[in-house]
């Protein structure tokens, strides 16, 4: 209950620093300061998201028997359900 009282507060903490860095930020010319690096960090996020996308691309293009669990020995079992009808 202590450490989530903490968190909580350092949440409203951060909360508030932001608040006022938007306002102290929000007559410049380029934008505020908050809005300046949300969208840095969509940049971030869509980059990420790109490297991703090249990455699976490319384990995908790798032949079966590189890395797969069968190679390694181990086997698939059936599916099994869980839920008797």
């Amino acid at each position: 209950m202590f450490t989530w009282s903490l968190i909580l507060g350092a949440c409203a903490w951060v909360a508030l620093l932001l608040l006022i860095l938007h306002h102290v930020t929000k007559n410049d010319s380029e934008g505020s300061a908050i809005l300046i690096a949300g969208n840095k960090v969509v940049t971030l996020v869509r980059w990420a998201a790109l490297k991703t996308g090249e990455l699976f691309r490319w384990a995908g293009s790798r032949p079966e028997s590189c890395g797969t669990l069968d190679a390694l020995g181990f086997r698939r079992r059936p599916y099994q359900s869980h839920l008797r009808t």
